[in-house]
């Protein structure tokens, strides 16, 4: 089943800095999202990260989402610096990634074709005993428009003056 879907509305968290209890709330398009962890969010330089090492979660509403996509990694806890550790991503329909991420550039984008994506939850642990925590920058959102906005786009393209040749 193909499904169309709306490209990449951003949150990029430059609009946000410094420590946050959470939830932490914003919207990217017609995408609502709140960022929770259990001790804490902090944001700094378009970073959104756990204040305590713990995993964060993002509930999303609004549009349905049906694709994610992002820069996932670990910072050091202390320092802030990029850390290489184990990150996972896992979405609410089941699916997930675990790979070892060294870099803020790193890109994972995920597309679910079992239903919306209703949140997601990163992780990051490293292989040393390092104190990382996870890290998301530049979150992107595929979404798939209401159907009166369809609607829409089909009337006013079947209405448009026809140009000859």
């Amino acid at each position: 089943e193909l499904v169309k879907t709306s490209v990449r509305p951003t949150v990029t968290f430059a609009a946000h800095s410094c420590s946050y209890a959470t939830p932490r709330t914003g919207a990217a398009g017609p995408v609502q999202w709140s960022a929770n962890s259990t001790g804490g969010l902090s944001v700094s330089a378009g970073r959104l990260s756990s204040t305590d090492g713990g995993a964060i979660r993002i509930d999303l509403s609004g549009a349905g989402v049906w694709g994610v996509s992002g820069n996932f990694f670990a910072t050091n806890s202390g320092s802030g610096s990029v850390a290489g550790a184990l990150v996972y991503v896992s979405m609410s329909d089941g699916t997930g990634f675990i790979n070892w991420v060294d870099s803020a550039t790193s890109f994972l984008g995920f597309f679910s074709s079992g239903g919306p994506i209703s949140s997601i939850e990163i992780t990051a642990a490293s292989i040393d005993g390092t104190s990382v925590t996870p890290t998301i920058s530049n979150l992107a959102f595929a979404y798939v428009p209401a159907p009166g906005s369809i609607a829409l786009l089909v009337v006013a393209n079947a209405v448009a003056p026809r140009r000859r040749r």
